[in-house]
């Protein structure tokens, strides 16, 4: 069902405009301050700014496409945010952020899956491992090479496992001498927002990324150095003068000389700022951890990889101007950057500082890099690029502002002087222009008959209707940054239509980046703004310039999970029924639907099962939409033009999955072919199913309470929750051990 919106609203020009956009609002006579963007994160770091009195421009600065530049001063930073806060097409998402590996939490879901469950399937992924003598599983990643963090890592011998403000050591293998090694803890400001283990032959490292959680509040004079010069003033409350009548002799009127009173000096304005820290342990033979490294860097944890035993690590914190003159510098290890070391992107909304560190787990060496981008809401890593998207939605009042500029030389000459004289105001913001252009507007419809305003309002939604045909109500900004060891280097900047549901949306093969995105656009129908929901698909090079595009899928619907499988790419939307679409991308120019299957219910996750299968997670619904309980579909693929579902899995009195927001919780074992992943319903625990060729088997279901991953090594399965670990045989799915873990304990 389209969304819609009045006209008028739109045309804010010719009625409610000053009342949705700026209520009442008024010329000032002094310039609007800038309001910063305000801090979603959390514990506060000392940082200054630095003081200079350089005033040059900024300067290009070369590299590979010369899509950045960095600053001469501290002063070319302020007024380059000062300034990009001022206009802009489009609004940054307010708190936009990529999903970061959640710290464990209680699940809060009943207990009970009867006997009788569905009959087959589910997904995850493997390795075998130098220090250990059986196979293990590995976190389930997108890219081969390309590690992610996440709550749960296993070398095979011991499970890493992030718990709050913790991280336990579980002696894990084998089975029968299982118990909690060594616990880290942590800050009490602190979680753990995800983990690696990096095997340097028989040397164990773990990496433990936390974020801060709480907000800290400092003074802003112990960040903040003033960068200007100001004439020293003293301020007295001066106290009214007071007369006092004497009597002696005779009266004599007194004027008494008030006593300065000493101002009370105000309290300083508070900032906040959030931390990030990387920590690295030596582990040895027996689980315990040395310490032996840790990076501490402003802002909150947005993502991480880990290539060739380098981590990656990207923090996230906004520009905020105090006042008009003060900017909050990131830093590291609590020294600010140095704002000439500061990249930045022309053209996006409300920038953030994106820190990206990338860290040698075996050397200790480090660098940071400093770029200027919008928020960042996804990022997707290949082996050599990270990209990092940016979600942006239209403002209503700059599309008024482009119904302004269409219609104004078709007013009368002294309205359109008037209005010409306001929209070149350079005392204005620019949404208050808007607004008060729409009260001159009204005031003036206001003087007509009935005819001639009906004539008018018929021409502004004329006007309205050719500037919104076609425009997205949101896009996304794609940045793309090379990976070069430790160094990590801006190359390029696009942008496509409407937003991307989730990392899986994205991947790079052969050169060309491809991205899956959802979109609305705008239309005028019976004088009411409506938008249309399509799905869209786009090829870009490594410029970041669409060179091929699929639009128009699905109406109405939305992405609930992609794939992509080399030239071939599949894509799961939804309203009653789950369209699996088969594209093939071979042509990068041409990018087409070879294939599409129709079938109740929807797919949220979608993993590659040999080379002719792929397996979905989602949701069974009747033909009327209504939810009947979880399920697992085996899709044949073997011919992309004729996809087929040739088994699936009903799961009833099941409820949901982690799976569905994190794919880390999906488990396979290629080498024994079976599945296993959290479920959560009238029961909880973990489902394991067999996948064979062409069919899927329920094999069964391991009872345990907010389990959150399951992972393998040799022949058991590892069900993890906040309270224990316990061990089943992978054959008879019989539990043989439990750890206890240690109470947690939130107060310490």
């Amino acid at each position: 069902m389209s969304k819609y919106i009045p006209v008028l609203v739109l045309v804010l020009i010719v009625a409610a405009s000053a009342a949705l956009v700026v209520p009442n609002i008024s010329i000032p006579t002094t310039p609007a301050q800038t309001t910063a963007p305000g801090s979603s994160s959390t514990q506060a770091t000392s940082i200054t700014s630095p003081q200079t009195s350089s005033t040059a421009e900024p300067t290009s600065v070369p590299t590979s496409t010369e899509v950045v530049r960095k600053f001469r001063s501290y002063e070319d930073l302020v007024n380059f945010i000062k300034e990009s806060q001022e206009v802009s097409y489009y609004r940054a998402l307010s708190g936009s952020t990529s999903l970061p590996v959640e710290a464990p939490v209680s699940a809060t879901v009943p207990a009970a899956l009867p006997a009788d469950v569905g009959k087959e399937g589910i997904s995850a992924e493997v390795t075998a491992v130098p220090t250990s003598t059986v196979p293990y599983s590995q976190t389930n990643i997108q890219v081969a090479g390309v590690d992610e963090a996440d709550i749960v890592k296993t070398d095979g011998e011991f499970i890493y496992f992030a718990r709050g403000r913790e991280v336990l050591i579980v002696r894990a293998y084998p089975p029968g001498e299982g118990e909690v090694a060594d616990v880290l803890k942590f800050n009490k400001t602190e979680r753990v927002a995800g983990l690696y283990v990096v095997i340097n032959g028989t040397a164990r490292k773990l990496v433990v990324i936390t974020t801060t959680n709480y907000w800290c509040i400092i003074p802003l004079r112990d960040v903040i150095v003033q960068t200007e010069a100001t004439e020293p003033k003293t301020e007295v409350s001066v106290q009214p003068a007071v007369t006092q009548v004497v009597t002696v002799t005779h009266t004599v009127t007194v004027t008494i000389t008030p006593i300065p009173t000493p101002p009370t000096p105000p309290k300083p304005p508070r900032i906040t700022v959030p931390n990030t820290t990387i920590y690295i342990y030596d582990v040895g033979g027996d689980g315990k951890a040395i310490h032996n490294y840790n990076l501490t860097v402003s802002g909150r944890y947005v993502t991480s990889r880990m290539i060739n035993g380098r981590v990656y690590v990207l923090t996230s914190m906004p520009a905020v101007l105090i006042g008009k003159h003060e900017l909050v510098l990131p830093a590291v290890n609590g020294v600010p950057v140095d704002p000439e070391s500061i990249y930045y992107f022309e053209a996006a909304p409300n920038y953030v500082f994106t820190t990206m560190s990338a860290i040698d787990a075996l050397t200790l060496k480090h660098k940071e890099h400093v770029f200027l981008t919008g928020g960042s809401s996804w990022v997707y890593v290949s082996r050599s690029n990270i990209y990092v998207l940016s979600r942006k939605f239209l403002r209503h009042y700059d599309l008024m502002w482009e119904v302004i500029k269409v219609i104004e030389p078709e007013l009368p000459e002294d309205l359109s002087t008037i209005i010409s004289v306001i929209m070149n105001s350079s005392v204005l913001p620019h949404n208050a222009k808007i607004s008060t252009v729409g009260e001159v507007i009204q005031t003036w419809l206001n003087t007509m008959n009935i005819t001639e305003r009906e004539k008018w309002m018929k021409r502004f939604t004329e006007v309205a209707n050719e500037v919104l045909r076609g425009k997205a109500l949101e896009e996304t900004a794609i940045y793309r940054f090379a990976i070069k060891g430790l160094d990590v280097v801006a190359e390029a900047k696009g942008s496509v239509p409407g937003y991307v549901l989730d990392q899986f949306s994205m991947d790079e093969y052969k050169g060309y980046f491809r991205v899956a995105t959802t979109s609305s656009t705008f239309y005028v129908e019976d004088s009411v703004i409506r938008t249309k929901r399509v799905n869209n698909v786009y090829v870009l090079d490594m410029n970041l310039s669409i060179v091929g595009r699929l639009e128009g899928l699905a109406p109405s619907e939305r992405i609930y999970a992609a794939r992509y499988l080399g030239d071939l790419m599949y894509l799961v939307t939804y309203r009653q029924v789950d369209p699996l679409y088969g594209i093939d991308l071979s042509d990068p120019e041409n990018p087409k639907v070879i294939g599409y299957l129709k079938i109740p219910g929807y797919s949220e996750y979608l993993h590659p099962f040999r080379d002719r299968y792929l397996i979905g997670i989602g949701i069974e619904t009747d033909k009327s939409g209504r939810f009947v309980g979880l399920k697992v579909s085996l899709f044949d693929i073997s011919n992309p033009k004729n996809i087929t579902e040739v088994s699936k899995i009903v799961i009833k009195g099941a409820f949901k999955t982690p799976v569905f927001s994190d794919h880390k919780a999906f488990l396979i074992n290629y080498l024994k072919n079976y599945t296993a992943f959290p479920i959560y319903g009238v029961r909880e625990g973990v489902a394991v199913t067999g996948v064979s060729d062409g069919n899927l088997t329920y094999r069964g279901f391991l009872e345990h309470a907010n389990a959150l991953r399951a992972l393998y090594i040799g022949d058991y399965i590892y069900s993890i929750s906040q309270k224990s670990v316990k061990v089943f045989d992978d054959s008879a799915l019989e539990e043989v051990a439990e750890i206890e873990l240690t109470p947690l304990n939130v107060k310490y």
